[in-house]
């Protein structure tokens, strides 16, 4: 039966009340918990009423986790915030010898200050129920309202799901979650902060070999630089339609679903009677000014008085004027629910890139961390300059009816990258965990199709191997026609042909 809370506020207090259960603890535990500050526990106050305990809890200056839910989506810091807490409750109440089942999760029954610096739980004497499968409701209801945007709260809340359905799961693993998840969150502090030092020197150096070639190789080197750009324009625009088209084709012949998002938002509008009465009042004005016009009292001896007239207008305004205040007032308004269908915008620019100082050759709206996929067949274009034939590429001669065409064999076998079996776009694993989906802001390569989940499929790198693990996606993940199972990792090799939902890639590494 599902505990129902009454609220009582007084001059100095508010209370959550709950009317005791026949089965209440024991007389012990009430005595402990009304005599004592419990840290990490409502204030209990035990009262009889009509031969009927009510437990009264304070509440004051305290708000529920299900009302902060409901205005915000929950961030990282919170999310840590909470579970430490909870991981915390057992030892501290093992010293006043209090059960922790008897704690109520549900996030009604959890009440945090205005500053989310303290977080406080609602012990009901004689509920009895498994901590942990209390942990892991908790965590469901948290799931749906993590805030994609924190790539550090999707992460964690994910590890913690995964981890509180397990039957072996205990407070320690979980305390892991957020233990690795801090060191992760150092390690990419301090790869971030090196990896900014070593573009902005590489940057630097590129600019000043850049600005002593072009003074050296002249106008010819510059006419073969557009010359390259056009081809390469050309190609993109070729390569760009083709996979239009083709993506076109897919969405008509794939059985995949489209993940969609269905939402609700209140409108406030006037209903049609108001509308009715605004018509009426008009209609009624305009009668009456006619019947004054035919009655002749605006005229004297038969001539009109055009001061007369002035004034009867300015009555017909102001009243019609009122009438409509008084008709189209904010208390005739009604609340209507509207329903919304719509597809994600994963189109929506996102910028996650570094902010760099301006320095000569670089503006401060320019980033260092490029992710465009052709970033390093450009930057190997950039250097190679007039010598292009050199290095591994290959080239066709200009003839009178063809224009130039250059083919470039690169390869960056430093890192693990994925090929389109389509289009040949390479999707490089810079750092790991490597997550693709269509989320902007949570993702950290956007595949641009709707048969994707907002977080589709995530890469790891453990002890000289690599994992691929679907992320609970619609249409599924597969690694050679063989389906992932949801949050499992499965080891995956070089030439592997990887599926995420109808786009397909190969694997290299």
């Amino acid at each position: 039966m599902e505990l129902q809370a009454d609220f009582i506020k007084d001059i100095k207090n508010n209370y959550m009340v709950l009317q005791s259960k026949e089965e209440e603890g024991s007389s012990f535990t009430l005595k402990m918990l009304a005599k004592n500050n419990i840290q990490g526990l409502l204030k209990l106050e035990v009262k009889t009423i009509d031969n009927q305990k009510y437990y009264y809890y304070d509440i004051t200056s305290k708000r529920p986790l299900s009302e902060i839910l409901e205005r915000s989506p929950v961030t990282y810091k919170q999310i840590k915030k909470i579970y430490d807490h909870i991981f915390r409750l057992p030892d501290i109440l093992k010293e006043y010898l209090i059960d922790e089942n008897s704690i109520l999760l549900e996030p009604q029954f959890i009440y945090m200050d205005n500053s989310v610096n303290t977080v406080e739980f609602c012990y009901y004497p004689g509920k009895t129920a498994d901590f942990r499968e209390e942990i892991s409701g908790l965590t469901d209801k948290l799931l749906n309202k993590v805030d994609y945007k924190d790539e550090k709260a999707v992460l964690a809340i994910y590890a913690v799901y995964q981890i509180s359905h397990d039957d072996s799961c205990t407070l320690e693993t979980l305390k892991k979650v957020f233990e690795k998840q801090q060191e992760i969150s150092l390690e990419k502090t301090e790869e971030k902060k090196k990896e900014h030092l070593e573009n902005m020197d590489s940057r630097i150096r590129k600019i000043d070999a850049q600005n002593i070639e072009i003074e050296n190789t002249g106008k010819e080197e510059e006419k073969e630089t557009r010359k390259i750009k056009k081809i390469k324009e050309s190609k993109e625009s070729k390569a760009s339609k083709a996979s239009k088209e083709w993506k076109e084709q897919k969405e008509q012949e794939s059985p995949h679903m489209e993940e969609r998002i269905e939402n609700q938002r209140e409108v406030m509008r006037f209903p049609k009677k108001v509308y009715v009465q605004a018509i009426a009042a008009l209609l009624i004005g305009i009668f009456l000014m006619i019947a004054v016009l035919i009655s002749g009292v605006l005229n004297e001896g038969g001539v009109p008085k055009m001061n007369r007239y002035l004034i009867m207008a300015i009555v017909f305004l102001l009243a019609e004027s009122g009438c409509f205040l008084i008709i189209f007032r904010k208390e005739n308004q009604c609340a209507e629910i509207v329903e919304e269908e719509d597809y994600l915008d994963w189109n929506e620019e996102y910028d996650d890139s570094l902010a760099v100082p301006e320095i000569e050759g670089i503006t401060s709206n320019e980033t260092i961390d490029e992710e465009d996929s052709n970033y390093y067949q450009e930057e190997f274009l950039k250097e190679a300059g007039s010598n292009i034939n050199k290095g591994g590429m290959q080239a066709f001669s200009e003839s009178e009816d063809e224009k130039t065409e250059l083919l470039i064999d690169f390869q960056d076998s430093s890192i693990a990258y994925l090929e389109s079996e389509f289009s040949g776009e390479r999707i490089y694993l810079k750092k790991f965990p490597f997550i693709i989906g269509k989320l902007k802001n949570g993702a950290d390569h956007v595949l641009e199709s709707a048969k994707v989940s907002r977080l589709h499929a995530k890469f790891d790198y453990d002890n000289g191997s690599y994992y691929i693990e679907d992320m609970d996606s619609t249409n599924g993940t597969c690694v050679n026609g063989s389906a992932v199972n949801a949050h499992s990792r499965s080891i995956i090799s070089d030439t592997d042909r990887i599926s995420f939902a109808d786009i397909n890639f190969i694997f290299h590494c």
